[in-house]
């Protein structure tokens, strides 16, 4: 009984040996990003910092059964902050920890999923350690904002392991339905599970006949499409998108090539979303991607066995294919940009079909003797400059600030990064710095883009080149960045940064010390008119009172300066005012 005792326990440690070396070898590369701290913006507030509703109540765990955040439904997710938050407050330390947790728990499970299919163990374990510490899976992990990231692939991957160990047995089956849904709540990016599933199925089973699959896809579909619905409202729909065809064409088919290569190759690392290009380098990439794509594919059809190719080359091209699917230019995410962060889950499926083609070459021989060793060079060469990458990526997540930079770095960054950026060079007061965020902004526009986002990019190059003839003491320059703005902007677009509010403020103080009665009041009016269907805050009430002092309304500018005072208790400007008309009121 010894011995055999001795024999099940060296078997379990030998089974368990590579995921838990996967384990301790993805906690060693990610755990400098245990040590950063929160962003100061950029989601970090919103998910945590500044949420109201992640103290553990019953009323908090029903808000997010009926409340989005950042136009995404994932009451999951949001457990999994509240969670964080009973247990370590504000202290980042334990919001990094279970993010770290749950991409060890993806890789594992990818892992599992990888030797369901007969992987060789130490094949299945090399590949899937390339694919946790490529330099795209930073941004899941190191920001707190994308634990939506890791815990829906984790939820995923184990849907698809524990559906592969259940085949035979309802249980498992089950099991694997409620991880799906799990998946959904905390991402809808799984929504692509169901078709992933089906073709498992057709992979398994060897029949064309859709009787087979089309009851296993109504049954998995059902949360899906519910999924679909709400998160195509709440990305696109809702926010009167403008859609054009052609334009969503060619995004499609420049971020299916670029998430192909960037699987392999991290290139052009960005933390947010950098807009696409159709320069003559990114064409000729595209056009080489597809015509390898075809021509690869063109090629197995004519010298693979036919079986290999239908059920083994094409289901694998599908599902990879088919997990692009909310990323890819349909919905407001991948609109016209694309993110390192969404190939977490399709890059998986081209590691696996790297996977079968060693496999298969060892199999077969193929690879053996020196061949061998020169792949294990290969991948160990390939292994440490993917951890090089990645070490000097992670460092740019340190603050938020240096994360700006990095950002702007890159070629063709996101318009909502180059904000930030300016609005740190008005902190700064830095003219040159401003000059050039308003160049990146006028270099940013793209022929292919809409007339209204081509206005949008002057609209930002004006704000920042005002700023910057602001504080070189060219008010009339400035002034005439800010008129160029002031009709083609509202508060319902740049509301959030308080550009609007900035412009026609900065105008009114510009024509009241030029005495400039009428455009005075103009200003002064459309930023009043402004509050019409928003909050009514300290701006609104110091305004209302200016404009009651110029119709001689004293009482009511009275009125208006003592709630604004109220808002502000240590505004001078405030309280200048109050006691002016206090004392004039007294006179009286």
């Amino acid at each position: 009984m010894v011995f055999k005792y001795e024999g099940e326990l060296e078997k379990a440690i030998k089974a368990a040996l590579p995921s838990l070396l996967l384990m301790f070898a993805i906690f060693l590369i990610y755990s400098p990003s245990l040590g950063l701290p929160f962003l100061d913006s950029w989601d970090d507030p919103d998910h945590v910092t500044a949420n109201i509703h992640l103290a553990l109540s019953w009323e908090n765990l029903g808000y997010w059964w009926t409340h989005k955040i950042v136009g995404i439904f994932m009451p999951l997710t949001m457990y999994s902050y509240m969670a964080d938050h009973f247990f370590w407050g504000l202290d980042p330390l334990g919001y990094r920890l279970q993010n770290l947790f749950w991409h060890v728990f993806s890789a594992v499970m990818i892992y599992g999923c990888f030797r369901c299919f007969r992987i060789n163990r130490w094949l299945a374990w090399s590949v899937v350690l390339i694919w946790a510490v490529h330099p795209q899976r930073v941004e899941s992990v190191v920001w707190l904002s994308e634990r939506k990231d890791v815990l829906c692939a984790g939820l995923y991957f184990a849907s698809i392991f524990c559906y592969m160990r259940g085949l035979e047995a309802k249980r498992g089956r089950i099991f694997a339905y409620v991880l799906f849904v799990l998946a959904l709540l905390a991402k809808p990016m799984a929504v692509s599970l169901p078709f992933v599933i089906v073709l498992i199925e057709f992979w398994r089973r060897r029949d064309r006949r859709p009787k087979y699959y089309l009851k296993t896809l109504i049954i998995w579909l059902i949360p899906a499409i519910f999924l679909m619905a709400l998160t195509a409202y709440l990305q696109f729909w809702s926010k009167g998108k403008e859609f054009f065809l052609l334009r969503q064409a060619a995004v499609v088919v420049h971020n299916v090539s670029w998430y192909g290569i960037a699987a392999f190759v991290p290139y052009d690392l960005s933390p947010i979303y950098p807009r696409i290009d159709f320069s003559a380098g990114v064409v000729v990439m595209i056009v080489l991607f597809w015509g390898a794509l075809l021509g690869g594919g063109v090629w197995s059809y004519r010298y693979l066995p036919r079986e290999t190719f239908i059920y083994k080359l094409l289901p694998l091209i599908a599902a990879w294919l088919v997990s692009m699917g909310p990323i890819i230019g349909v919905f407001q995410v991948g609109f016209i940009d694309r993110a390192d962060r969404y190939n977490y889950i399709p890059s998986v499926f081209l590691w696996f079909g790297l996977c079968m083609l060693l496999e298969a070459g060892l199999r077969r021989r193929i690879i053996a003797g020196g061949r061998v060793a020169l792949l294990l060079l290969s991948f160990l060469v390939y292994l440490a400059w993917l951890i090089f990458v990645n070490i000097n990526y992670l460092n740019s997540w340190k603050d938020f600030s240096n994360l700006i930079r990095v950002t702007c770095d890159r070629p063709h960054p996101n318009n909502i990064a180059i904000i930030e950026l300016g609005l740190f060079e008005i902190q700064e007061r830095n003219s040159a710095g401003l000059f050039h965020v308003a160049a990146m902004f006028r270099d940013n526009k793209q022929e292919w883009m809409s007339e209204n986002d081509k206005t949008g990019h002057d609209i930002m190059a004006a704000y920042f080149e005002g700023y910057a003839y602001y504080f070189l003491g060219q008010k009339g320059e400035a002034v005439r960045c800010f008129e160029f703005m002031a009709p083609r902007i509202d508060h319902r677009s740049l509301a959030k940064r308080g550009i609007f509010d900035d412009v026609i403020v900065k105008l009114f103080v510009y024509y009241d010390s030029k005495h400039d009665r009428k455009r005075t009041d103009f200003y002064l009016n459309r930023l009043l008119d402004s509050y019409r269907d928003r909050e009514k805050g300290f701006q609104y009430y110091f305004f209302s009172g200016l404009k009651a002092i110029r119709n001689n309304q004293k009482e009511a500018a009275r009125d208006f300066f003592r709630e604004a005072a109220r808002l502000r208790p240590g505004d001078e400007n405030t309280q200048r005012n109050l006691t002016i008309i206090e004392t004039e009121l007294g006179r009286k």
